[in-house]
């Protein structure tokens, strides 16, 4: 991962290859299209900066377009990368460098999900059906061995809650891609640092407010306004997942606990679903009870300003 990440900010065109490589991987695994396709875009803005970053885009969308092309592949789908994932990776990517501070990323990711969740509910009208219409006959595929389970029930089951969960695995791509860079670029100009800043991550007692409003008004209002309500319930839970998660890795610094009980956390978070909403309920309220990170001392790395600035070390 070293290598590749210094390969990537050894240029432009190195950048450019790479970037265009793993948009073509995306394609043939899109649930990991954000990991894959994002971390070279968040990775350059991050060390680079936002005009970079731009470049890069701009040059893998005419590179993968043409490759598409090849390949007998509508060129459209480079377009869609580039404004359903790369954009949006670099702008959050931005957040981070310009205020060094993950909690930052977090907000941005956040707001891109609210924002794209509200923009479904004004063009479709109705979410719940539109989202019925695409998934049905997946759902229907799925359930054909199992009589027992009625596809319309599940369907009036989940369907009002599939756009929030959408919404709130973008907020989680969006994140993690631009983590994973920033781990990167840790690794090669500020070793420590990367886990000094995630401990760090205090998101403001003022989404608190928002969650609470938000849930007050998805159970209290009617119509779309409160099914958007709905879905930014599903955002501002999962940005807390992230707080969560950074008071773990905080408490297991400060107390000298053992690095297995991280390891259990995470096994905890891909076998039960329920411990994913216990972790954000957990950075939920050391939101609203303003940590100011007194669990314990510890010397904050920081970040390496020197590694934020533009191409004289590329």
């Amino acid at each position: 991962m070293r290598a590749l990440a210094g390969y990537i900010l050894s240029g432009r065109p190195q950048a450019i290859a790479v970037t265009t490589a793993f948009g073509l991987l995306s394609l043939v695994v899109p649930p990991l299209a954000y990991i894959v396709s994002g971390v070279p875009v968040a990775l350059v803005s991050l060390r680079a900066g936002p005009l970079a970053g731009l470049q890069v885009m701009l040059g893998s969308l005419v590179v993968l377009a043409l490759a598409l092309l090849l390949f007998g592949l509508p060129a459209a789908l480079a377009l869609g990368l580039l404004l359903g994932i790369w954009l949006p990776v670099a702008f959050c990517a931005y957040q981070l460098r310009r205020y060094e501070s993950q909690s930052a990323l977090v907000l941005a990711a956040a707001g891109v999900a609210a924002a794209y969740a509200g923009l479904l509910h004004l063009l479709a009208g109705d979410v719940t059906a539109w989202w019925r219409e695409r998934l049905q006959p997946q759902l229907e595929q799925l359930l054909e061995n199992q009589p027992e389970l009625s596809t319309g029930q599940v369907l009036e089951g989940i369907m009002p809650y599939v756009n929030g969960m959408v919404a709130a695995g973008l907020v989680f791509s969006l994140t993690l891609a631009v983590l994973i860079a920033r781990w990167l670029q840790a690794v090669l100009y500020n070793p420590g640092g990367f886990g000094a800043e995630f401990r760090a991550l205090v998101l403001p007692r003022w989404l608190v407010t928002v969650t609470v409003a938000a849930l007050a008004g998805a159970v209290l209002l009617e119509g779309a306004f409160a099914g958007w309500l709905r879905d930014l319930v599903f955002v501002t839970l999962t940005a807390f997942l992230f707080q969560g998660l950074a008071l773990v890795h905080l408490l297991v610094k400060v107390r000298g606990w053992a690095t297995h009980w991280l390891w259990f956390m995470y096994a905890l978070l891909v076998l039960l679903p329920q411990f994913i909403l216990f972790l954000a309920s957990v950075g939920f309220a050391d939101a609203w009870l303003r940590r100011g990170r007194s669990i314990g001392p510890e010397k904050d790395a920081g970040t390496d300003r020197d590694s934020n600035d533009d191409s004289r070390n590329e």
